[in-house]
């Protein structure tokens, strides 16, 4: 009886005075069954360790990676855990090694370029009771900065691959750079700081970081901020923010949002323009810019494109701020005249050595109503591709300019050129449909078109191109279908709407409806 009580009891969880539920182990041949499958695994396990080995590659493979190591032939071990031990403790200093050389590549990555190191900024004790802190506000800084880079990055991508209703066009690269180094959190390996191993490198090379400190005080309507940026000649003017309704915390976004601007305006006019400029655009299209406003903000701009040119780069900055200005006035602004005048300026002042100097200007001129100006882009592009025989962007745009003013054979001729370097790119691609629509071959266009459309379906210019040569061969069905998809994509594309119409009716598109 005791016995059947004790392995009842052993069934069944005992609850303790603190609450918890116990369980006690199994017994008899259920636990017994178990303890040998977890042998037998065990046994698995150290097999196929054993295997492992004791085979040749992986030995010859263990002294090739690490041939200062003892060879396996000579370890003269006799159990098989001395074996497997021995192989963990290799396979221990090489994970160690691997990840100690990789920690250490990725704290000296950068090493020999500018660095921004930001100091903690000072503040009033009425700002830390709302919650802020010295070390809080610098790294907001930081993120601001990077917030602007971003936007900057932004609109280089709009001004180097601007698109409208899907075009293909493709647009020549800004040289700028966009990742100057901000310095990273300390590493401590060791007990040695690899940020203190950093600057002893950078100072014996004669490499020094540039210091980003400052203050802010606090008036009963304001906040001031005074910014001192070491590689900056001057201390920088202080930065003012009223504090509205009393919204303190809303001031102090506004003077971290100021303060990341005045950062970039020294480091990297560049960015800081571009800036400006996105920032400027944005103004003028919103719903009522105040022209006043407006003006203000083109004579910061222009002033400090005039006064970073002054105080640090010389002629080299402004012809090359000039480029960027003309492209600027193109691309986002439309105004053709102000950036075919600044690319002016920027090959007058010696920027003449870049073949996308005169692709983008080719692109200006080429946007513009204007024939005169039309035929000028096409001289800029064969200037591009005298520079840059290999540049596929002014190949594409060759190929595509006569291709639109009907010369054929020297459209082919670029073409031919372009497949040889890209066969497989979606505009040289596009551009051989084009051709083979003109020399009368629409079936066999369709059928490139239809690859680009599988593999690219969002390609509104490709889609449109297919929709009206389907519905030219009278594959009304097909071109009604993809006219219905480019308005999903499109729901405002008035030729999609008349393609439609057309193609509804089983009626081919005239030729000028198609324009």
């Amino acid at each position: 009886m005791s016995s059947e009580k004790s392995d009842e009891n052993l069934e069944k969880p005992k609850e303790s005075g603190s609450g918890e539920v116990k369980f006690n182990m199994e017994t008899g041949e259920a636990f017994q069954k178990k303890v040998g499958k977890v042998n037998k695994t065990l046994d698995s396990i150290k097999n196929i360790l054993l295997f492992v080995v004791q085979s040749r590659a992986f030995k010859s493979t263990l002294n090739f990676l690490i041939p200062y190591f003892p060879n396996l032939e000579n370890l003269n071990l006799k159990t098989l855990e001395e074996q497997i031990t021995s192989v963990f403790v290799i396979l221990t200093r090489i994970i160690t090694v691997f990840m100690t050389t990789a920690l250490i590549y990725a704290s000296f990555t950068g090493i020999f370029d500018q660095s921004l190191v930001f100091e903690p900024i000072k503040m009033p004790e009425e700002l830390v009771k709302i919650g802020f802190n010295p070390s809080e506000i610098s790294s907001l800084i930081v993120e601001d900065i990077k917030l602007k880079k971003s936007l900057s990055q932004k609109g280089i991508d709009l001004v180097n691959n601007k698109s409208s209703s899907g075009s293909l066009k493709s647009r020549g690269n800004l040289e700028y750079d966009f990742e100057k180094s901000i310095a990273k959190e300390d590493i401590v390996i060791m007990g040695i700081s690899l940020n203190s191993v950093k600057q002893l490198i950078r100072n014996s090379l004669g490499k020094k970081d540039s210091s980003v400190a400052g203050s802010i005080v606090q008036s009963p309507t304001s906040l001031q901020m005074y910014l001192r940026i070491s590689n900056a000649k001057e201390f920088i003017h202080p930065i003012k923010v009223e504090i509205i309704n009393g919204d303190t915390i809303e001031a102090v976004n506004e003077i971290i949002s100021q303060a990341g601007l005045m950062v970039l305006k020294v480091n990297e006019p560049y960015i800081a323009s571009l800036y400006l400029m996105v920032e400027l655009q944005k103004y003028k299209s919103s719903d009522s810019p105040d022209a006043a406003k407006v003006t203000e903000k083109e004579n910061e701009l222009r002033d400090f494109i005039l006064k970073s040119i002054e105080r640090s780069k010389g002629k080299e900055y402004e012809k090359n701020l000039f480029a960027l200005k003309g492209m600027i006035n193109s691309q986002i602004f439309g105004d053709y005249a102000a950036a075919n005048e600044s690319f002016r300026k920027a090959e007058d002042m010696g920027l003449s050595g870049s073949s996308s100097f005169y692709l983008e200007w080719g692109y200006s001129l080429n946007d513009s109503e204007s024939s005169e100006d039309k035929d000028l882009a096409l001289e800029k592009f064969q200037k591009a591709l005298s520079i840059d025989p290999k540049n596929v962007d002014v190949l594409s745009e060759l190929a595509m300019e006569y291709l639109i003013r009907g010369d054929l054979d020297t459209s082919e001729e670029y073409l031919n050129k372009l497949e040889k370097l890209k066969s497989g790119n979606i505009y040289t691609r596009y551009i051989k449909a084009k051709l083979l629509d003109a020399r009368g071959n629409s079936n066999e266009a369709i059928e490139i078109l239809k690859t680009i459309v599988r593999e690219h379906p969002n390609l509104i210019h490709v889609k449109m191109e297919l929709a009206y040569l389907s519905n030219k061969q009278s594959l009304f069905d097909e071109a009604s279908s993809l006219y219905e998809e480019i308005l999903k994509l499109d729901p405002s594309n008035e030729e999609a709407k008349i393609g439609l119409d057309y193609s509804n009716k089983k009626t081919v598109i005239p030729t000028e409806s198609a324009q």
